[in-house]
């Protein structure tokens, strides 16, 4: 799940056009970080999992682009909808 943060859009040729995504955790529970995340990510790619008792939800890319990072902490307890990674995609 990812939301749009910001997009920019300006003159044709004069910026970038990029848009901020958000990935969000899917339900509450402990968060744990996918390894060798690389800096450029593609859709469907892992991003991390959330976990609750016996249940686990692999969280994805929704987009390609840019990997800015992780927004919480391996092991970290998050809340349903907290944002976790980020992503900046290119248009």
């Amino acid at each position: 799940m990812a939301f749009l943060l910001d997009e920019h859009t300006g003159p044709p040729g004069e910026y970038p056009e990029t848009a901020t995504w958000l990935v969000v955790s899917p339900m509450p529970g402990r968060f744990r970080r996918a390894d060798g995340i690389a800096d450029h990510v593609v859709a469907g790619q892992l991003i991390g999992t959330v976990v609750r008792s016996d249940t686990e939800i692999a969280i994805h890319a929704q987009c390609d682009g840019h990997f800015m990072g992780h927004l919480a902490d391996n092991g970290e307890l998050v809340r349903d909808s907290q944002p976790v990674a980020w992503i900046q995609r290119t248009i």
